[in-house]
């Protein structure tokens, strides 16, 4: 088993001031916490973001939302072109375009396999745009399609930002005061151990996820991986609470693949061999590292807050180029890597690296797949804000071009 665990980097807020922010190997979990911030209110305060709720019962229970929010914006104008060049609309046959009722979206997250995509969204509390209520509708939602149309599943009024990963053929999964398994019915299934501390990564690898839980390096408390196969939750090896990747990140990111694990940090690469707990790599880049993917213990991808891409074949990691902006996952196939920053959508192979896309305004969120011609990215065209339907755009790559379904 290979394990690649990385430290949030800091991204652009959709409106360019700043934010902070984090794909999970072969399963994306989304981009950068910029819901980690707080946000100016209509009144002109900055809320303090509260602690997070020790178990999911209290969060269920404080932020209850039993269906999509009512939304009395108007329409967006028919003649609206998104800033990116698009085919007919569609994946699958589903053909209807996403509809998010919350407010201000800022963040994505999404999860694929051969049965549908799951997209996690999230809008801070209290945003400037005025409606009927002038923060809006906040918080997070779930959303699912089976290639059908979209169909929400659950929602939280909370201002903590999830992950979100999956169980191919199985569950989805959502990171927060543990892990919350759903059906993708949105039946409410069982959680994690108070006990095993709140989630730092989530992922899903084939028929099995993986979390990273616990981990607080004031108390000396350090972080466990645990695997779930769809029932049970077993412990494997444990991340050091004195290690880099703790200091000042508010989140992790977690990949996998057999016999390895790496760990991104803000100083470097750990390596775990078979669940052991994990070391530091030798010879590293310096800087922070906010997304990783790896195919196989000698090929592996990773991006750090210098804006560098690079590849490790197993013996040395080699710089092969570089994106703009902040980085918000990689995903691949099992033969070919892509990653999407801020404004690219782009390939990495083991010694170079080609944009295919890149977005005069607006921004990549996540990225996901199931196939080279099904590569599936969550983008935000943030003049959509005011209208219904917010800002959130579901797009299917085939190879050759974007489809909003």
């Amino acid at each position: 088993m290979t394990v690649l665990l990385l430290a949030c980097g800091n991204v652009s807020d959709p409106d360019g001031s700043g934010g902070s922010g984090g794909t999970a190997g072969a399963i994306n979990t989304g981009g950068q916490d910029a819901g980690s911030g707080a946000s100016a209110g209509a009144g002109g305060g900055i809320p303090v973001k509260p602690p997070l709720e020790p178990t999911w019962e209290a969060w269920l229970d404080e932020y209850p939302v039993e269906g999509p929010h009512e939304d009395s914006r108007e329409e967006a104008p028919v003649d609206y072109e998104p800033p990116i060049a698009l085919g007919e609309a569609g994946w699958r046959d589903s053909v209807e375009p996403l509809c998010s009722s919350v407010t201000d979206v800022i963040e994505a997250s999404i999860w694929a396999d051969e049965s549908g995509i799951a997209l996690l969204s999230h809008a801070p509390p209290c945003n400037s745009h005025a409606g009927a209520d002038p923060c809006g509708a906040h918080g997070s939602e779930l959303w699912y399609n089976d290639g059908s149309g979209w169909v929400w599943l659950w929602g939280s009024t909370s201002q903590h930002k999830m992950s979100l990963t999956g169980i191919a053929g199985g569950d989805l999964l959502l990171g927060g005061p543990g892990v919350l398994t759903i059906g993708r019915d949105g039946e409410l299934l069982g959680q994690t151990s108070e006990e095993d501390g709140l989630t730092r990564a989530l992922t899903g690898a084939g028929g099995e996820a993986f979390a990273v839980l616990g981990g607080d390096p004031e108390s000396g408390v350090p972080a466990q991986l645990h695997r779930f196969d769809g029932a049970e939750w077993t412990e494997l090896g444990t991340l050091a609470s004195d290690a880099d990747i703790f200091w000042g990140v508010p989140d992790l990111e977690l990949a996998v693949e057999p016999s390895v694990a790496y760990l991104g940090g803000l100083s470097g690469i750990y390596r775990s061999l078979d669940g052991d707990d994990f070391e530091a790599m030798p010879d590293m880049p310096v800087g922070e590292y906010v997304g990783i993917s790896a195919i196989d213990s000698d090929s592996v991808w990773a991006a750090n807050t210098a804006q560098q891409i690079l590849h490790y074949d197993g013996e040395s990691w080699t710089v092969i180029g570089e994106y703009v902006d902040s980085f918000h996952g990689f995903w691949n196939d099992g033969e070919e890597v892509y990653f999407v920053a801020e404004r690219q959508f782009g390939r990495a192979t083991t010694d170079s690296v080609e944009i295919l896309e890149e977005a005069g305004t607006g921004f990549f969120r996540g990225i996901t797949g199931v196939s080279s011609t099904e590569i599936l990215v969550a983008f935000l065209d943030p003049t959509l804000v005011e209208y219904k339907c917010d800002s959130l755009l579901l797009l299917a790559h085939d190879g050759e071009e974007f489809h909003r379904f």
